[in-house]
């Protein structure tokens, strides 16, 4: 008799939590360094966008480690089609994205006030960026994961 697999075990749990205890102390100390650096004056970025970095730079970090630790997902039954929902959500993901992209802006302007692509010294292409590098980055380990797994089977 099968028995379904699903979630993490207890292992992969405790990794899971680990990583994310230390990855919130990371992102405290980051911004707690990123308020000492702005106190004497010294401004790597616009506000939002320093904010944002760090978080991505944490969170970056966490999906990475998780992946490598193989605590990101539990062990499939080998029915499920993980690649069709990927690509759906990705792709409702990236409508929902250009759609705000295209959408927000013109209502500001629309309500008199300047467009935040005006004023935030680039940092929305900064963060663009950041989110594509990191998003490449998650889903090659992913993938190599996902191979060495099915060669380990």
């Amino acid at each position: 008799m099968k028995t379904k697999k699903q979630g993490l075990d207890e292992m992969q749990k405790q990794n899971r939590d680990r990583i994310g205890n230390q990855t919130f102390l990371l992102l405290a100390y980051l911004l707690l360094l990123d308020m000492g650096l702005y106190g004497f004056g010294f401004r790597w970025l616009p506000y939002p966008v320093n904010t944002m970095v760090l978080f991505l730079l944490a969170s970056g970090s966490y999906t990475l480690r998780l992946i490598l630790h193989n605590s990101y997902v539990g062990p499939s039954n080998g029915r499920e089609r993980r690649g069709a929902k990927t690509v759906l959500l990705l792709l409702a993901a990236t409508l929902l994205g250009v759609a705000l992209g295209m959408g927000i802006p013109r209502l500001l302007q629309e309500a008199g006030t300047r467009s935040p692509s005006a004023t935030d010294g680039g940092g929305a292409q900064i963060l663009l960026v950041m989110a594509l590098v990191f998003l490449a980055i998650s889903g090659v380990t992913a993938l190599i994961r996902h191979r060495q797994n099915k060669r380990e089977e």
